[in-house]
């Protein structure tokens, strides 16, 4: 800040009452408050200075309160309300399954749709990963529009790559109407004897489709799971 506070002698010397000079002293400070964004509460009605709507007021890096928005993960209204936005939650700030104590349950969802990926024969990944120590306790999925090939002979199966050979949904011909609209069981029904392979690093859930092209579909799988130590 730029002022500094009168000396007495100079007090001494001003002209005009005690409470003139008290209030020019004043003055000067609310002035340069105002000029660096601070933030002064009025003592009566708790109202305080000119401040942009959303705005909040943070020391930067130079130690100046500078007028700021809130960015990346969440967003603040002039209300006061902070909204969290969409995806922005992760595995990682997750409380970790290592320690102790009460946990959210973890369900990975990831979809495959024909218009978005294609169809060709080979492996999808849904651009969704389970991280590193996951094992997935129950899976399901559910097919809003049926999978299709030019004569139904295509194959698909839903998997963990590396880790889990038996996968998720094995390999099954769309003739066998495992993948027709509605919703199906994968392997893992909730019993541990049904449990995958603890994934040894992260792992991009995929589809992979045999012997035809697909030509239409989509689906949207959900795994719950866990992450060991």
């Amino acid at each position: 800040m730029a002022y500094t506070a009168i000396t007495e002698r100079a007090f001494r010397e001003n002209a005009g009452s005690l409470s003139k000079k008290i209030s020019s002293e004043f003055t000067l400070v609310d002035a340069e408050f105002a000029a660096h964004g601070v933030l002064i509460e009025a003592a009566a009605g708790g109202a305080g200075s000119a401040l942009a709507s959303t705005k909040f007021i943070v020391g930067n890096g130079s130690g100046v309160a500078t007028p700021v928005n809130m960015s990346g993960d969440a967003t603040l209204a002039n209300t006061g309300a902070v909204t969290i936005a969409a995806g922005s939650v992760d595995e990682a700030m997750l409380t970790s399954y290592a320690a102790d104590g009460l946990h959210a349950k973890r369900i990975a969802r990831a979809t495959y749709d024909f218009a978005d990926k294609g169809g060709a024969v080979g492996s999808i990944g849904l651009g969704v990963s389970l991280p590193d120590n996951a094992i997935i306790t129950r899976s399901w999925y559910t097919v809003l529009s049926s999978l299709a090939s030019t004569n139904n002979t295509a194959t698909v199966a839903l998997s963990i790559p590396t880790d889990d050979v038996a996968g998720i949904a094995a390999a099954t011909a769309l003739s066998a109407n495992n993948y027709a609209a509605g919703h199906h069981e994968g392997i893992q029904t909730g019993t541990a004897a049904t449990f995958s392979k603890q994934t040894t690093a992260a792992r991009e859930l995929t589809l992979t489709i045999g012997e035809q092209n697909l030509t239409a579909g989509k689906l949207i799988l959900f795994c719950e799971y866990v992450v060991l130590e």
